[in-house]
């Protein structure tokens, strides 16, 4: 009975220990699309999240009061307490001790300036903060369509490292083939050995060249792509239906700049 207990608690750990490898592989195996690193960058990158908190600076700014269209008012205000003591020594001797003499004073008072004429020079601040508004505006539209267009470059990048990667496999497959093929050729005495190795030394370069080609891969997933979208994912490959699929940049940027609350 106790025998059976026991194996009963290693294969529940054992299946434990199972799962929890398969959940953390399925995570590590998370996907990440074009449009997913568009998204991700327009909500992280701290160059949009920067010119947004400028351009929303610019907004607030561009005020009537700013441009000293409006009058100012002043309030003031002041207030003092006193308390005296009082010790007197009245004929007779007698002592008078008086502590409860105490005065408070409240003074308020408003002020009202107005200029009405400088010039013209309101109104030409006023045209000012509007141009740093939409100037600020435009630096914004600009840095989205940067940041668009910096993801999109480092992605397909990666996409195309990918491709090329997959393209020295395919070689490596043939060039093992190629391999067996002249050993069993140079072991019935049909080709010289030097063929035989030439094939191996071909063999080797493109085993060479698969290994280097993984390290540029890391290097961009490590790189540039991951400073604009603070993530590091699986590059998902492009497929041939991925122009029908993938969301129209122009419709993107516009459905972003219609709701720049959404960057938080």
């Amino acid at each position: 009975m106790f025998l059976k207990s026991q194996i009963t608690d290693e294969m529940r750990t054992y299946l434990i220990f199972i799962f929890m490898l398969v959940v953390t592989l399925c995570q590590a195996q998370k996907l990440l699309t074009a449009d997913d690193a568009i998204q991700m960058a327009l909500k992280k990158n701290y160059d949009i999240l920067i010119s947004r908190g400028e351009a929303d600076i610019n907004k607030t700014n561009n005020t009537a009061g700013n441009a000293g269209m409006l009058p100012d008012i002043e309030l003031s205000g002041s207030g003092s307490y006193s308390l005296r003591n009082s010790h007197e020594k009245l004929q007779g001797g007698i002592i008078s001790d008086d502590s409860s003499l105490g005065t408070t004073t409240i003074n308020t008072g408003v002020a009202l300036s107005w200029t009405l004429f400088d010039g013209g020079k309101m109104f030409v601040t006023k045209r000012k903060l509007n141009e740093i508004e939409s100037l600020g505006e435009l630096q914004f539209k600009v840095q989205v369509m940067q940041t668009i267009y910096d993801v999109m470059a480092s992605y397909y990048n990666i996409v195309r490292q990918k491709q090329q990667l997959k393209s020295i496999n395919q070689t490596i497959t043939y060039n093992k083939e190629r391999v067996l093929i002249m050993q069993t050729a140079f072991n019935s005495g049909s080709v010289g050995k030097t063929d035989y190795l030439q094939a191996k030394i071909d063999l080797n370069v493109y085993l060479e060249n698969a290994v280097s080609q993984q390290s540029v891969i890391d290097e961009a997933l490590t790189g540039r792509l991951k400073f604009l979208i603070l993530l590091r994912l699986t590059i998902h490959p492009i497929k041939k239906s991925c122009s029908k699929s993938c969301m129209n940049r122009t419709q993107l940027f516009y459905r972003f700049k219609s709701k720049p609350k959404s960057i938080s």
